[in-house]
């Protein structure tokens, strides 16, 4: 979950989003999860799976 909404949030925001948006697609599924009639930088959701073929144990 990402609440921006604080200071350095924008920034913090941007990180997971980089980070995530290079993720090897050949290894993992990410997407979003946002609202889009609220106001006031709500939360929103960020989901990574990490691809059957690739988990461990």
């Amino acid at each position: 979950m990402i609440y921006y909404g604080h200071e350095g949030g924008d920034t913090e925001r941007d990180a997971v989003l980089e980070f995530v948006s290079q993720l090897n697609q050949q290894e993992y599924t990410a997407a979003i999860y946002r609202t889009l009639n609220q106001v006031n930088n709500p939360p929103f959701l960020v989901m990574i799976e990490k691809l059957e073929r690739y988990r461990h144990g």
